[in-house]
C-alpha cells in the first residue's frame, strides 16, 4: 500500500490555489474571468492525472516487456454536467491513447488493455473512490 499526502491553501489572487505534493508545488485556479488563470483547474487536473498515469503506466509495461515504444500520446476530454442546486460533477472522460514505434495492430491492443489494468487513476475513476471529508 501507498499513501500520498498532498496539501494546498488559498493564494490572495482570484481563485488561485497553492498544492504541495511531496516535493512539489503547483498552483490550481478557474479561468478568467473568475479566476486569473494561472493554472488549470482542478477538473483539469484530474485529467491530466488520468493522462500522465496511463502514460506512465505504458512506458513502464514497455520497458519490462521489451516492446518497441518510441511514445505515447495520450488525449481526454472531459464533460462537466450541471445537477442542479449549485452541483456540477465530470460525468464521462472519453481518452484516445496513440501507441508510437513498431507494433502491430494486436501488440498496440494488448498494450491498451494492460495499461489500463495497471493504472492506478484509471483503475480509481472507474471503480469510484471511498472518500471521507471532515472539519479539521
Amino acid at each position: 500500500m501507498s499513501e500520498y499526502k498532498v496539501t494546498s491553501n488559498m493564494r490572495p489572487a482570484g481563485y488561485q490555489v497553492m498544492i504541495k505534493a511531496g516535493q512539489h508545488q503547483y498552483i490550481a485556479d478557474e479561468p478568467t474571468p473568475a479566476g486569473t488563470d494561472a493554472g488549470p483547474n482542478p477538473v483539469q487536473y484530474l485529467i491530466g492525472a488520468l493522462n500522465g498515469c496511463l502514460t506512465i503506466s505504458a512506458k513502464a509495461l514497455a520497458k519490462k516487456h521489451n516492446i518497441d515504444l518510441q511514445d505515447v500520446k495520450v488525449t481526454s476530454t472531459g464533460v462537466v454536467d450541471n445537477l442542479g442546486g449549485g452541483r456540477t460533477a465530470v460525468t464521462s472522460i472519453d481518452t484516445t491513447v496513440d501507441f508510437i514505434g513498431n507494433l502491430s495492430v494486436d501488440q498496440k491492443q494488448d498494450l491498451l488493455e494492460n495499461t489500463l489494468r495497471v493504472c492506478t487513476v484509471h483503475e480509481s475513476l472507474t471503480g469510484g473512490i471511498k472518500m471521507s471529508v471532515k472539519l479539521a
